[in-house]
């Protein structure tokens, strides 16, 4: 539905990619990443230390009769991190199961761990040098609300501990379909995309530039814009108007 949320979480995941503990594992609603099982405890599917982003609920403001231009979103974006007393290496010189280097694994250096992930998390997304941060905040209008939060299980032996951000900000409206210049920041983010080595990257490239430049005439694009039918634009005299131009 929404360009912007989509892009949103694009520079997110890019932005904070190698740049935490959870290295490259960080993945773009991975809903399987953290959820909860029938008897309502949290659970995993990964088997390394994971973040995923993902946006929820959007209020925005419709205009008019309109669907095309939906205005400002104030929108909540989550990032979720975990890891599970699995989810360890072997120190070379003693055997021992650590988190790190020299840090074995327990439930209060797991929490050690999820709390620095968090601070990376916010070093990360305040380097503006980064052109995916520079790209999400071009994006960002303000930030509404900031909320953190833990979850934590043990299960046949197994310890899960997570941490989420909750991020409630707004966000730009979506780009006009039909406009000779993209807004900003589409026109470089699209580029970065194309040039991606994941096909798949270029290909929602591809599709999402499509649905910002349809095939019909500027008077179509004018029209469904603003929720009009043919009947109104020919009352309103516009169709002699972009016959005469």
């Amino acid at each position: 539905m929404s360009l912007v949320r989509i892009a949103a979480r694009y520079c997110l995941c890019e932005a904070l990619k190698g740049k935490t503990s959870v290295g490259e594992n960080v993945q773009d609603s991975a809903f399987g990443a953290l959820n909860f099982n029938e008897d309502g405890l949290p659970e995993t599917s990964q088997d390394q230390p994971f973040l995923t982003v993902y946006t929820d609920e959007a209020d925005m403001q419709a205009r008019g009769n309109s669907l095309e231009l939906l205005g400002q979103a104030d929108t909540k974006i989550y990032f979720e991190w975990g890891i599970t007393s699995s989810m360890s290496v072997k120190d070379n010189e003693t055997g021992e199961a650590v988190i790190v280097q020299d840090i074995p694994v327990t439930d209060a250096n797991m929490e050690f761990k999820l709390d620095l992930i968090g601070r990376e998390i916010l070093n990360a997304l305040s380097d503006t040098r980064d052109p995916y941060v520079k790209m999400f905040r071009e994006l960002l209008i303000g930030v509404t609300s900031f909320k953190k939060g833990r979850i934590a299980n043990e299960q046949d032996g197994l310890r899960l501990a997570a941490h989420q951000f909750e991020l409630k900000c707004m966000l730009l409206e979506e780009p006009r379909t039909g406009a000779e210049v993209l807004s900003n920041p589409f026109g470089e983010l699209f580029e970065l995309m194309q040039a991606s080595d994941d096909p798949s990257i270029a290909a929602k490239a591809d599709l999402m530039r499509a649905a910002l430049e349809p095939d019909a005439p500027p008077l179509d694009v004018f029209r469904m814009e603003n929720g009009m039918h043919p009947d109104q634009i020919q009352t309103l005299g516009l169709n002699e108007v972009a016959q005469d131009g």
